[in-house]
């Protein structure tokens, strides 16, 4: 079995004709269902990228088949490929009137049924590019009941949508960087006896029967080989896979071991730098082998040295294998853990004591850098690359801490944890006892490794993590302040909510300056705990209000109240100027105004957030200030309505948005204010 990366146009060079057999399915991939004509799209949009750029490569997968006397190739698997190339070529060929690919396309045919023969020949002889094909004078009409040329004629209609008004003038050299892996199987028969050949279960041969063949066929001990791949990588699979399938689901187990040597195809390509080369079969199956020995006998030993030293990872033995038996493409993220395994079980041979040490401190960093940051796939190669050169360091807590670590790019927010994972790198390798708490705090369920900002406010001068050295008093500080942390979050977030609206009403202006918005009401966004990760975030990767707010915010009131005493510019430097509440919060942002009562408040546009959650708060800090109520008088429901309660009253006030008037109620009947006058009035009688 010969095993070749290879071109549409290059197959078609190699054999007198490229012919789909009747066995074959028709052509599928131009059905009219939503999710077919989602995936055709997709595919075209991949196509349109290679067509418009340089630097775009698409690689195809496996196409096998059987070659006949030495000039048809017969294809048994990647007929729906084979298809969609050549029309994909023909487009572009009637394009640029491409008269010598017209005669390479002549060698590609159906022999499903004859009308599809046909039609294949009047495409590249008739003229139709930027037309209606149906519509063609050489279409016959009873050709629209075979479902092949259907598919065909919708897939050109796609071709026509997405591709149109691209410059075609590159478009065949560029179509050389659409590849596919070519096996040519030899010596199993004739094409119609191989393709219902049947396994020892009764089912087609499969993608996994094929790549099987084709490693025990270059292998010198081919026995060996093949026992190893029928009985111990099969069971070390299905002892990993909890699932369990039907008679007729076999093929998805199939498809998993097939998927793992895919991936491990895929990490030898990026390793040796190869992409678009041809990759040794018996290289990626030696490393396969390794591999899984690796974790069988290594598993116990690395599940203890995470336990020992703490480690946020401890699932990551389990993380791992639910990467081998994942039946999809896996994320960016999953490829990086893979990575590390890999290439500790394949560069690292034999592990001693300090390599074992430096794969659980690579696991534990890579896993708090992937919880940080969005997975970016267009980015995996480079981020695999530059985790695989801090491994190759020997010591990953020495590179990072001694490096600038311009290699590792993860994707969005990952440059903050990359620079937390450095400073932390510094701290451990200098007091083990810090290195306890820091591991500790990376434990935390709900901080998944990300811990900078604790670090920065138990920092006692520090504006950004650059700056932080190792003290006594960081080490005691920072104890101390996780354990103030762990008072207000658990592993769900917010401990207390009723405790956090509390702090809203209070502090209401220096949260509003401070905190991540969206265009919801502030009490809305942090009750909301992703609002809470971004917060964290920005402590570390902003400017010093971030940090300054986090420390005056979260953990101690004294310090909360001594900083609103101090700010008493910021206080009141909102004020009302008319009637209308409505039309004053966050319009007029002044620090004074020569006659005019002072009332706290927000800037409020459609970009920050609403003032809906403003009103009545900030008129209650306005009537305290006129000696009217007492401190505890307002609050929020759990929608986030707020309301005023006149202290030795019955009166609750709210606010109509709608119609902009207070609304007052006090047992008896509902009544609507819209003058600042009336109200004091109302309270200062109640």
């Amino acid at each position: 079995m010969k095993n070749n990366k290879m071109t549409f146009l290059t197959l078609l060079n190699n054999y007198h004709l490229i012919e789909i057999p009747a066995l074959q399915r028709d052509f599928a991939f131009g059905r009219e269902d939503t999710k077919t004509k989602e995936k055709r799209i997709k595919f075209i949009k991949s196509i349109k990228n290679i067509l418009v750029s340089d630097e775009e490569i698409l690689h195809l997968d496996f196409i096998y088949g059987k070659t006949i006397d030495h000039q048809i190739f017969v294809p048994l698997d990647g007929q729906q490929r084979l298809t969609m190339l050549f029309l994909i070529h023909l487009y572009i060929a009637k394009q640029n009137n491409d008269v010598q690919t017209f005669e390479r396309l002549r060698r590609f045919s159906y022999n499903t049924r004859m009308s599809s023969r046909d039609f294949c020949h009047k495409l590249i002889d008739e003229h139709w590019v930027n037309d209606n094909i149906f519509k063609q004078p050489w279409f016959y009409s009873n050709w629209k009941k075979d479902s092949t040329i259907r598919g065909m004629v919708q897939f050109i209609i796609s071709l026509q949508d997405e591709l149109f008004g691209i410059d075609f003038s590159m478009a065949t050299e560029r179509l050389e960087r659409i590849t596919f892996t070519f096996l040519d199987v030899d010596n199993l028969g004739s094409p119609e006896e191989l393709y219902i050949k049947m396994n020892s279960r009764g089912k087609p041969l499969s993608d996994w029967d094929i790549l099987k063949s084709e490693i025990i066929e270059n292998a010198e001990d081919k026995e060996a080989v093949g026992l190893w791949l029928d009985q111990n990588f099969t069971d070390f699979m299905f002892k990993i896979n909890s699932k369990t399938y039907e008679v007729d689901e076999s093929n998805r187990f199939e498809g998993i071991l097939y998927r793992f040597f895919k991936n491990i195809i895929e990490l030898e390509e990026i390793n040796q730098s190869k992409k678009g080369n041809n990759i040794d079969i018996i290289t990626v199956f030696n490393n396969a082998k390794s591999l899984i020995e690796f974790i069988k006998n290594k598993e116990e030993e690395i599940e203890k040295d995470l336990i020992e030293n703490q480690f946020i990872v401890e699932s990551s033995i389990k993380d791992l294998l639910d990467i081998l038996i994942k039946e999809k493409d896996l994320e960016s993220s999953e490829k990086e853990l893979l990575n590390i395994y890999y290439h500790f079980a394949i560069y690292k041979k034999p592990l001693n004591k300090d390599d074992m040490v430096n794969l659980v401190q690579c696991l534990r960093i890579i896993r708090n850098i992937q919880e940080s940051y969005r997975n970016q796939n267009d980015i995996m190669i480079e981020s695999i690359k530059g985790m695989t050169k801090a491994i190759n360091s020997g010591n990953i807590l020495e590179y990072f801490k001694s490096t600038d670590l311009k290699d590792l790019k993860f994707g969005s927010h990952s440059a903050e944890q990359v620079a937390e994972e450095r400073l932390k790198a510094k701290l451990i390798t200098e007091n083990n006892e810090i290195a306890k708490t820091i591991y500790e705090i990376e434990k935390h369920p709900y901080l998944s490794g990300m811990i900078g900002f604790l670090l920065l406010l138990a920092a006692k001068d520090a504006k950004s993590l650059s700056e932080i050295e190792y003290t006594i008093h960081l080490e005691k500080q920072l104890k101390y302040t996780y354990q103030l942390f762990k008072s207000r979050f658990n592993e769900n977030g917010i401990i207390n909510k009723k405790d956090m609206l509390r702090l809203i009403h209070k502090y209401n202006i220096l949260l509003s300056d401070h905190f991540p918005h969206n265009n919801g009401d502030i009490a809305e966004n942090m009750l909301r705990d992703k609002s809470w990760k971004k917060f964290f975030r920005k402590v570390i990767s902003d400017d010093e209000q971030y940090l300054n707010a986090m420390r005056t915010l979260l953990f101690e009131e004294k310090q909360q109240d001594n900083f609103m005493n101090e700010n008493e510019e910021l206080k009141f430097k909102w004020f009302i100027l008319s009637e209308n509440l409505i039309e004053i919060i966050g319009k007029i942002k002044e620090k004074y105004y020569d006659g005019k009562d002072y009332l706290a408040g927000i800037d409020w546009s459609q970009n920050r957030f609403t003032s809906k959650i403003y009103d009545i708060p900030l008129y209650a800090i306005y009537l305290r200030n006129k000696h009217y109520l007492e401190d505890d008088t307002y609050w929020l429901n759990k929608e986030g309505k707020s309301y005023l309660a006149v202290k030795e009253s019955n009166i609750i006030i709210t606010y109509n948005y709608k119609d902009n008037v207070f609304i007052v109620k006090d047992g008896k009947e509902d009544r609507l204010v819209s003058s600042i006058e009336k109200l004091e009035n109302i309270i200062r009688n109640a």
